[in-house]
C-alpha cells in the first residue's frame, strides 16, 4: 500500500516505523529539512521536502497514486486543508486527520468531517485516545491490552490466564453453558511465541494470553473469572484539568 505521511514530528515518525516494518511503500512530506534526511536513514522512507497542503507538494509525493493520506502536522487546520487538496484533486482514497481541538470535536458537529464538507474519512484525537486508554484500564484493570468498538460497547481484552482460573481444562465451547449469562467470547489464545485463532474443543492452559471479545456489562465479571483478586476501582485522582483529564 503506498502511504503519504504529513508531518515528520514523532507522531509522524512512530507511524513511519510501523508501516515500515509492514512493509509498505511510504512517502513524508515536512517544511524541515533536517528531519526529512532524518526519515530517510532511520526508516528507508522516501521524502519530500515543502509544504503539504500544496497542490504542487503532494503531487510531488505521488498523490494520483496513493492508497492513503494521513496528515499529523501540528496544526489542525493545515491538517484539514491537506485532506481536502487531497480528496479534490488527488482523490486518495482514504484519508486521515489529526485534529487536537476539542472545539471541531464536539458531536453536534459531526457534519463537517464528511464527503460533502471536509472529506476526512478518520479523524485522531491524541487527548481523546489517551482518555480513553486510561478509562479501559480503569473498566478492565487486570487486562494487559485492550481495544474498544461500538463506543466501548464491546471491547477486545488481552487477559493472563492464572493458575487458579475457573476457565482452567475447560473446552471453550462449554464456557458458555457454564457460564450462561458471561457475554464473552475467547477469539485468540496466545500460547509462547505463537498465537493462534482456537477450536471449540481447545482449552486455556497457565500462562496463556487469552484474547476476548467482552461487552461492557459483563466486563467485570470477566476480570474476576482470570483474576480473583482484582477489585473494580471505585475512588479516582485525576490531577490535570485539560483535554485529558476532562
Amino acid at each position: 500500500m503506498r502511504v503519504i505521511i504529513c508531518g515528520a514530528g514523532r507522531v509522524g515518525q512512530g507511524i513511519a516505523r510501523h508501516l515500515a516494518h509492514e512493509h509498505h511503500d511510504i512517502i513524508m512530506i515536512d517544511e524541515n529539512n533536517s528531519l526529512i534526511e532524518q526519515v530517510q536513514i532511520d526508516f528507508d522512507v522516501r521524502g519530500v521536502v515543502g509544504h503539504a497542503a500544496y497542490p504542487d507538494v503532494l503531487r510531488a509525493a505521488g498523490a494520483e497514486s496513493a492508497d492513503m493520506l494521513i496528515a499529523v502536522t501540528h496544526f489542525d487546520e493545515i491538517n484539514m486543508v491537506i485532506c481536502q487538496v487531497a480528496d479534490t484533486l488527488f482523490s486518495v482514497p482514504t484519508k486521515i486527520a489529526r485534529v487536537r481541538a476539542q472545539a471541531y470535536l464536539d458531536g453536534q458537529y459531526s457534519e463537517l468531517f464528511s464527503k460533502s464538507a471536509l472529506p476526512i474519512d478518520l479523524i485522531i484525537s491524541p487527548e481523546i485516545e489517551v482518555g480513553e486508554a486510561i478509562l479501559r484500564r480503569i473498566r478492565a484493570p487486570s487486562a494487559i491490552s485492550s481495544i474498544s468498538f461500538e463506543a466501548g460497547e464491546l471491547q477486545i481484552l488481552g487477559m493472563k490466564v492464572r493458575d487458579d482460573s475457573p476457565l482452567l481444562e475447560t473446552a471453550l465451547d462449554q464456557i458458555s453453558g457454564i457460564f450462561p449469562d458471561l457475554g464473552a467470547r475467547v477469539i485468540g489464545i496466545k500460547r509462547g511465541a505463537s498465537v493462534f485463532a482456537p477450536r471449540g474443543n481447545d482449552q486455556l492452559q497457565p500462562g496463556d494470553i487469552a484474547y476476548v471479545a467482552v461487552t461492557r456489562r459483563s466486563t467485570p465479571r470477566l476480570n474476576k473469572l482470570f483474576n480473583r483478586d482484582i477489585e473494580e476501582h471505585r475512588r479516582v485522582v485525576i490531577v490535570g484539568g485539560g483535554n485529558v483529564g476532562t
